[in-house]
Formats: structure tokens, C-alpha cells, sequence
């Protein structure tokens, strides 16, 4: 899957309306964070070469990564799960079902 074929969809109801996904685990994310991480993760590393165990934090690079609240960070880590699951990045989680932040690594092949 490429990161053009994801299909946001307007989610209304008793929520205000905005554009975005519901993420595995059924969270609602915003269009604006799945952007903003798919941008900051290929910034980071545009060949999409990890060698190593990442967290979130790493792979979108974020400078004011600490300044951010709570919820952000969570709807990042949520999209870096969805781009996992969906198989937009050549990763996968490394300590599944662990507590704490998410870790992924290369697939093994």
C-alpha cells in the first residue's frame, strides 16, 4: 500500500467534523498527524533503511518531540502502527504486546 492509497474519510456525528482514520485498536486519528508523520519519517530517513530497533520518537525525528502533549505523540505512534500494519514501511513490531512505547525493526525475511 502507498501512502496516496490511504482512503480518509469526514467523521461526524457528536464529534466535530474532520478528516482522518480510525487506527488499529479503533482510535480516531486526524489526516493532518498521518501527513505530518509519513513526512517527518521519510525526512528522516528517505532510503526507508533502519538498521536498528526504532521507537516512534526516532523514526519521526522530532525536535520538539518532549514539547509535545500526550495525545500527539499517541496519534503519531498510532500512525507509524497503521503505516506497520498496512505494510507502507519495510517494519514490524518488535516488542508486540509489551508495554511502553512500541520498538520495530527491518523485517526479517
Amino acid at each position: 500500500m502507498r501512502f496516496e492509497d490511504i482512503n480518509f474519510f469526514q467523521r461526524g456525528g457528536s464529534h466535530p467534523p474532520s478528516f482522518g482514520l480510525y487506527t488499529p485498536g479503533g482510535f480516531w486519528v486526524e489526516k493532518s498527524y498521518f501527513v505530518n508523520a509519513w513526512t517527518l519519517i521519510w525526512a528522516a530517513c528517505p532510503a526507508g533503511v533502519w538498521q536498528s530497533v526504532q521507537t516512534t520518537e526516532a523514526l519521526c525525528a522530532d525536535a520538539n518531540w518532549k514539547d509535545r502533549k500526550h495525545t500527539p505523540r499517541n496519534k503519531f505512534g498510532r500512525c507509524v502502527k497503521y503505516f506497520v500494519v498496512h505494510e507502507m514501511l519495510d517494519l514490524e513490531e518488535a516488542n508486540k504486546g509489551k508495554g511502553g512505547p512500541r520498538k520495530y525493526r527491518p523485517i526479517k525475511r
